[in-house]
């Protein structure tokens, strides 16, 4: 499975000559705002088949490529979505996952469940039940990929005991932010050179549920607030001067300007201390 809104694989040609030679199937988004030529695809390998397997080895080295803390950092997202074991027909699986991508909340508000995006369904995947994860799944049987902290993992599901997902309310507050921690994890990465380990991504999504009850809701702002849990303290908002420095925040003071007045030794001090 593949992403073409990010890079389209097509252009490796000087060293993966084989992208373009296969039958892709788009996914068919039911919703008109949905760009067609931003859809996943699907094509189906033969690992028996010398070309194939050398099309399953690039794609695999293109997917942790992808990982890379400066095509993270830029935005961009993942051009390899995983490899799917699957009893079903491609098109069958293509118009199964194309009715899960769009979801709507309980106001009726569409939202592009970016499931496709190994780094969203990272983040998307602990917070669905046995019966959701296998509504999301559908005819798959094995999906491999990479998690959050770019190893390899697998998604199973259980029993589907609902037709759709009906995400919650407290899921859908948990999506919403999966943007603005993958924007902070990003930088993160950039800043330290590596990948995240599983406490950056805790600590990352924790911040994430805390940001509200300050009333920071630019998203560049929400970003900044996790980035700051991650490489300051994790519990960085209880510190004394950024508590004070947080009294500012309002309709004319950003987050990141209110807490632009402190020093490098007030940064260093809340690093050092034991919240």
């Amino acid at each position: 499975m593949t992403d073409p809104s990010t890079s389209p694989l097509e252009g490796e040609t000087t060293q993966r000559p084989w992208f373009d030679e296969l039958d892709w199937v788009s996914l068919p988004v039911p919703h008109a705002s949905f760009p067609a030529e931003h859809a996943p695809r699907l094509a189906v390998l033969n690992l028996n088949e010398q070309r194939d397997a050398k099309l399953f080895y690039n794609s695999v080295q293109l997917a942790f490529e992808d990982r890379s803390p400066e095509r993270v950092a830029s935005g961009m997202g993942q051009r390899i979505g995983g490899w799917i074991a699957t009893a079903a027909d491609v098109s069958e699986l293509a118009n199964y996952w194309a009715s899960m991508i769009v979801q709507y909340d309980k106001r009726e508000r569409a939202y592009a469940l970016r499931f496709y995006d190994s780094r969203s369904i990272a983040l998307l995947w602990p917070l669905l039940s046995d019966g959701q994860r296998q509504v999301l799944l559908g005819p798959v049987g094995t999906w491999h990929t990479l998690d959050a902290c770019a190893r390899p993992c697998v998604y199973q599901g259980g029993v589907a005991l609902h037709a759709h997902l009906q995400l919650k309310e407290t899921q859908w507050e948990a999506i919403r932010a999966h943007e603005h921690i993958n924007r902070a994890l990003g930088l993160m990465m950039l800043d330290e050179q590596r990948q995240p380990l599983p406490r950056d991504i805790e600590i990352a999504v924790e911040a994430a549920q805390r940001y509200e009850a300050y009333d920071i809701e630019d998203a560049a702002d929400r970003a900044l607030f996790i980035l700051h849990a991650l490489t300051w303290h994790p519990r960085f908002d209880m510190h004394p001067v950024v508590r004070h420095a947080m009294r500012a925040i309002g309709p004319d003071t950003f987050y990141s300007e209110a807490l632009s007045v402190l020093s490098d030794s007030d940064i260093s001090a809340i690093r050092q201390s034991s919240l």
